[in-house]
């Protein structure tokens, strides 16, 4: 079912998500928010969910090597995805 309303803007530049958003969305004090800001000055706002890790490795295609995997592998694996994390965290692509 949609969902229109208007929302205030304080004089602190801050809003109250009104209560029928946050039960949709199950959201609760310190969740975040994602805004798309497009072109057109119209904006998509969703809720920041975080993402576990584990999502994230069963997201990522399978290693293919031609050898067992070492420690060094699974080394490197571990630090490409903390430098993937790491940039995220500071908006930007890895």
């Amino acid at each position: 079912m949609p969902y229109e309303t208007d929302i205030t803007l304080t004089s602190k530049g801050q809003f109250t998500l009104p209560a029928e958003l946050r039960k949709r969305w199950n959201m609760k004090a310190g969740d975040k928010l994602h805004v798309v800001l497009r072109d057109d000055g119209t904006a998509e706002v969703a809720p920041r969910k975080p993402k576990r890790f584990l999502d994230w490795v069963r997201s990522r295609e399978p290693v293919k090597l031609e050898r067992p995997l070492t420690d060094e592998d699974i080394d490197a694996a571990i630090d490409e995805a903390m430098r993937e994390r790491y940039l995220s965290g500071l908006g930007k692509k890895p």
